[in-house]
């Protein structure tokens, strides 16, 4: 009985569509968030008309929103998009992990610090909530884009198993 190595035509077909389908692009969509907590925590700092000490409070608000931003992308990056159907968890993970990190680091960090709150608190939501926004936009056109991708790899792959 001679042995074959080689896969079948289905397989390659498979494999081929596979690879073409396009990886969700999860570190921008983790940068879109860590960009607009940035920029808008910045922009709240440069702007505000504070005192020494108000101005600290906002940035270490901002910057605690923002580094919910990093603990998220670590999040999307560990599970990966190698599989399509893995993408959604990606995404909700990596919100999830980015709203309870950010949280518990800007609690922590009004603890230990004591800044004024109104700048720092104030600084945090408008951060988090750009970091949110970005976020949700950036994931929709890219859950979009992957679940019209993958209705055409099936599309094909069906086509193909039924001729």
């Amino acid at each position: 009985m001679p042995h074959n190595d080689q896969p079948s035509d289905a397989q390659n077909q498979e494999a081929t569509a596979h690879a073409r389908t396009p990886a969700l692009p999860l570190r921008a969509i983790g940068a879109a968030g860590l960009g607009a907590a940035l920029v808008l925590g910045a922009a709240g700092v440069a702007v505000a008309s504070m005192n020494g000490a108000e101005v600290v409070a906002a940035a270490l608000g901002a910057v605690s929103a923002a580094i919910g931003c990093l603990l998220g992308i670590a999040a999307m990056t560990a599970i990966g998009t190698s599989d399509p159907m893995k993408v959604p968890t990606a995404v909700l993970a990596g919100s999830t992990v980015r709203l309870i990190g950010s949280l518990a680091i800007a609690g922590v960090t009004y603890m230990i610090t004591g800044p004024a709150a109104a700048p720092f608190w104030g600084a945090f939501l408008a951060a988090a909530l750009a970091a949110l926004l970005a976020e949700t936009l950036v994931a929709a056109k890219s859950l979009r884009a992957t679940q019209t991708q993958a209705a055409s790899t099936n599309s094909t792959l069906n086509g193909a198993s039924s001729a």
